[in-house]
């Protein structure tokens, strides 16, 4: 039952994800806009979860999840959740955004945090290496108009 469950919550994120890719432009498949590609992985996640939840309910599951993980779980939510505020997506509650760098580094900091294994200071010298490649590929190698630091807005 607990796959069941999971399939579920995943046929939730599917549709709450289609959702949200509903307020970029689509385009068509010639000229895709931003939203296309989000809204394509989007109905491939619900349909396959969806599937997987009919495939539960009727009986063809094997063994139980176990426990979950709930640490691990929690750290990398909230860092998701981070490192779409700060990009720029707390526009919607107010906040401005805080650029590539900042959110890319946050969003390093606190999901190794989900390892239990990883010292602090690993944690930060990762998450300062991430962010340099994130800007080096991003920025300097794709060229892509993406605001490094809160002033770049």
């Amino acid at each position: 039952m607990e796959r069941f469950y999971a399939t579920l919550f995943l046929v939730l994120i599917g549709l709450g994800a289609a959702f949200l890719s509903l307020e970029y432009g689509i385009g068509t498949a010639t000229a895709p806009q931003a939203g296309y590609f989000p809204l394509l992985l989007s109905i491939l996640l619900t349909g396959l979860s969806t599937i997987a939840a009919i495939r539960e309910y009727a009986g063809r599951h094997g063994p139980g999840l176990g426990a979950w993980p709930l640490r691990q779980l929690v750290f990398i939510m909230v860092a998701l959740v981070v490192f779409a505020v700060l990009i720029g997506g707390g526009t919607a509650i107010g906040l401005p955004g805080a650029g590539l760098l900042p959110a890319t580094f946050f969003l390093v900091l606190i999901a190794s945090r989900a390892a239990s294994m990883i010292h602090p200071k690993e944690s930060l010298v990762l998450a300062v290496i991430l962010a340099t490649v994130s800007w080096a590929i991003f920025k300097e190698l794709l060229g892509l108009p993406v605001p490094l630091w809160p002033w770049s807005y």
